[in-house]
């Protein structure tokens, strides 16, 4: 049998080197496919968990600051000493700046920084208003989309906090955080010094604070005026407790006011807090009302804490702001009023309403008498009220303090608080219970603290220094 020589033809060459090469093709681009899948996927693992270990570090500093503010991203981007900070430096980049007290500068860390076409939005909001719920959304855009790529979204209680402020507005939203975490924190002036609160206790230790809410008879289920105030009143003080930078000075007043111990103010924290408390649980009710008086005290009181922080507490700097707060609680009207002298004509005639200094042993007298302003002495109408406007619009709004004042009608009897509540602009509460004067001394305290950090936290375009 006759063999073939015949050969492989250039055309059958040309088609198999065509076959090997989109084989080839194929495989290469397969290859070349999974690879790139496999990257994105990594990619995207990595984009995914870097922001959840970012998140995760949010969610850290919400939980163990001891004050926390939502802030617009000018604050971020203009950093108060004491302070840290988490924020967007820009679409790409999550920092955290954290304050070094040895070297008195933030140090920046870098949380996560986008090398992909992901730009970054970060949003911060209070949930419910005076509560320590702070939301925040962290989320990812791939460049020129309007849908998020990636959205975490978490809602933290700050617990440990003393405040939490939302610093946002539909127009400048908060887009950042800024924090601390020390722990007595306390709020500075934008030149960096000591801000106090001066807040006296102004209580109501007359007669009727013997009796029960209604005005009537002590009985295991209708307890005294005098015993609610007791403990209402130091449950506030643990409200101040430890925070480092709140006085409470204790003012009681009946025929007179005095100053409850040998100091006026006292820190209240530590073994201060039993000190201050020893002081309201020695409020006995006797007497009359000299409401007038009592404001006198307060504000005299103050005055010294004021001018001199370091005659107070010696571990003040001499430049401490000190802020100061009246606190007035009254079960009734005043009764009586203050005068320097007085002369018997048939009626009693007062030469001065008594309005310099605190001391108790300053010599004026006590009366509840009215003189006749048309006798030949030409002296004012005298009486209870008119030394309480006197003194309330003389020292309290008059004086050089420019104290925030709360005043609290403790009974349906206070009929005239509201009134001497107008007289130094104070902001009136009405208290006729137990439970409502727990809530009023809540909301109080509450104000005071929000509004010292406010004035005083994290904003550095402050005017706090005059």
């Amino acid at each position: 049998m006759k063999k073939s020589n015949k050969g492989v033809t250039l055309l059958e060459l040309v088609i198999v080197l065509a076959l090997l090469t989109f084989g080839i093709g194929i495989a290469v681009n397969m290859i070349l496919f999974s690879r790139n899948a496999q990257a994105k996927t990594l990619e995207e693992f990595d984009f995914q968990s870097e922001m959840r270990q970012s998140s995760q570090v949010v969610n850290n500093e919400i939980r163990n600051s001891t004050v926390v503010f939502a802030v617009p991203q000018d604050t971020f981007n203009n950093k108060k000493a004491m302070w840290n900070y988490l924020g967007l430096e820009d679409s790409k980049t999550l920092v955290q700046y954290t304050w070094n007290e040895a070297d008195s500068r933030h140090d920046r860390i870098e949380l996560y920084k986008s090398d992909q076409d992901i730009s970054l939005n970060l949003m911060f909001k209070q949930l419910t208003p005076n509560s320590k719920l702070i939301e925040f959304t962290l989320q990812g855009y791939i460049d020129g989309k309007t849908d998020p790529k990636m959205t975490i979204k978490s809602e933290i209680e700050a617990f440990n906090s003393v405040v939490v402020e939302d610093g946002g507005s539909p127009s400048y939203p908060a887009t950042a955080l800024a924090y601390r975490t020390d722990d007595t924190p306390g709020p500075q002036t934008k030149a960096g010094k000591k801000v106090v609160a001066a807040i006296t206790l102004v209580l109501d230790e007359s007669g009727s604070m013997a009796n029960n809410m209604s005005g009537g008879r002590v009985t295991s289920s209708n307890p005294s005026r005098i015993s609610i105030l007791r403990n209402r009143a130091k449950a506030l003080i643990d409200q101040f407790s430890g925070l480092g930078n709140i006085y409470v000075g204790i003012i009681p007043y009946s025929d007179d006011a005095y100053i409850s111990g040998t100091k006026s103010f006292v820190l209240a924290n530590g073994t201060n807090v039993n000190t201050i408390k020893n002081k309201i649980d020695s409020l006995t009710a006797q007497g009359m009302t000299n409401t007038g008086d009592a404001m006198r005290v307060s504000y005299y009181a103050t005055k010294q804490f004021k001018d001199s922080p370091n005659s107070i507490d010696n571990t003040l700097p001499t430049d401490t702001k000190v802020i100061p707060y009246m606190i007035l609680l009254s079960d009734g009207d005043p009764t009586v009023f203050s005068a320097t002298t007085r002369e018997w004509v048939g009626w009693w005639i007062f030469g001065h309403y008594e309005y310099s200094g605190y001391k108790q042993d300053s010599g004026y007298v006590i009366s509840d008498r009215i003189s006749d302003d048309s006798e030949s002495k030409n002296t004012s109408q005298w009486s209870s009220m008119g030394y309480s406007e006197y003194i309330g619009q003389n020292l309290v709004v008059g004086g050089d303090l420019e104290i925030k004042s709360h005043v609290i009608g403790f009974s349906n009897d206070a009929t005239n608080a509201q009134t001497i509540a107008n007289y130094i602009n104070a902001e009136y509460h009405s208290a006729n219970s137990d439970v409502e004067l727990e809530a009023v001394f809540d909301e109080i305290g509450g104000t005071i603290l929000k509004e010292m950090w406010h004035i005083y936290g994290p904003y550095v375009d402050d005017e706090s220094d005059d």
